[in-house]
């Protein structure tokens, strides 16, 4: 498959169907996104996002001692808001990883004093504040079972860091039928990659190891040849909507020019 040619004045992802992975609630702006770009959006979460019982989350009923609290994603944002003590402890700063992150958590009136230029964890080890945080006790909110560098960091630079895990990634069983015969793949997450390899192998589809995938971060794409998916899979260059826009706009050109040759 090659995306169809547009007319000179066509919008970019014309003739392109692309299978967007991600949580419902997450997708909507994306998919929105790659229908005004003239693309068709089809939906198909492969994880599915579940509050924590609020009891289990006792490290957000007293922040006194915080510093610095860091909010992983809107996700965490979202769930931690109910469980909040209010007022928030005056001296408590807010850091936030990702834009859409940051908006969210002051959308929802919490001030936020900390946010990197990229949306991936690593991006936060590179703001000042960050440099020495001997004395500091950090509190990470975020999904169950998330991935261990950021604290592991953290503490090598002197703080004392704990978690509150708001809410967990279900992954979907739905079946993966024939009908999802899409030009390209959007997954964001290895959670999510490793579940539609399940879900593939389980109904016998190969479609999804050969259809080309968008991924965030290299990580994902070093994850997808293990899987045994047999295309190369894009790298968007920015980890955030932004950045999967313009890689998948990259990307049609890129293969309709080739179809030209």
């Amino acid at each position: 498959w090659t995306p169809c040619m547009p007319m000179a004045d066509a919008p970019p992802l014309q003739g392109v169907t692309v299978l967007v992975t991600r949580p419902a609630r997450q997708a909507a702006g994306l998919m929105g996104s790659i229908t005004s770009a003239g693309g068709q959006a089809v939906g198909f979460p492969l994880l599915h996002i579940e509050a924590e019982p609020p009891g289990s989350v006792g490290e957000l009923s007293n922040l006194d001692q915080i510093n610095l609290l860091i909010f992983i994603s809107a996700n965490a944002v979202e769930h931690a808001l109910p469980l909040l003590p209010s007022p928030l402890p005056a001296k408590m700063e807010i850091a936030a990883i990702g834009q859409s992150t940051a908006r969210l958590c002051r959308e929802r009136g919490l001030q936020v004093e900390h946010v990197p230029a990229g949306a991936a964890s690593e991006s936060l080890l590179t703001l000042p504040r960050f440099t020495d945080l001997h004395g500091q006790r950090i509190l990470i909110v975020r999904g169950h079972g998330g991935r261990e560098y950021l604290a592991e960091q953290l503490r090598q630079r002197g703080a004392q860091v704990d978690y509150a895990e708001v809410s967990r990634r279900v992954p979907s069983d739905e079946p993966l039928g024939r009908q999802l015969m899409v030009d390209i793949i959007i997954v964001t997450s290895g959670e999510a990659l490793q579940n539609l390899a399940r879900l593939a192998q389980r109904d016998r589809q190969t479609w999804p190891f050969e259809t080309p995938l968008l991924v965030l971060h290299p990580r994902i794409a070093g994850l997808a040849g293990e899987l045994g998916f047999k295309l190369e899979p894009v790298v968007a260059r920015q980890a955030n909507d932004d950045g999967l826009m313009a890689a998948l706009v990259e990307w049609a050109q890129s293969s309709r020019e080739q179809t030209q040759l």
